[in-house]
């Protein structure tokens, strides 16, 4: 399965991804240079723990390059068992909320 939830390396750390936002978008291009008719897509969640306004600007950047046809956007939200629960960096709900309109609006520019 191919997806990024975030475009910064660093929220993919705390996010325990095994891999990094620049191997994605190049598997992408790879895929789509292969297999144009292909559809790519992802989940993207804003507002995660420790996410600072430089590493959003990373996963803004993030949607403009890859070019995803489909993509999912989900606030961050807590649960009490996750290890994230712990993560110091909280992001209010209202910065939470503008990152994810943000988000929507960048994909909406290419994919309308």
């Amino acid at each position: 399965m191919l997806t990024c939830q975030s475009g910064s390396d660093k929220v993919l750390k705390l996010m325990r991804r095994p891999y990094k936002a620049d191997s994605v978008l190049e598997c992408i291009n790879k895929i789509k240079a292969t297999v144009p008719e292909l559809k790519i897509g992802t989940h993207i969640i804003t507002g995660f723990p420790g996410e600072t306004d430089k590493d959003f600007k990373k996963t803004l950047e993030f949607v403009k390059l890859a070019k995803l046809d489909f993509m999912y956007c989900y606030e961050y939200s807590e649960h009490k068992m996750a290890d994230s629960a712990r993560l110091v960096g909280k992001v209010k709900d209202s910065l939470k909320y503008k990152r994810y309109k943000s988000i929507l609006k960048e994909f909406e520019k290419y994919n309308n």
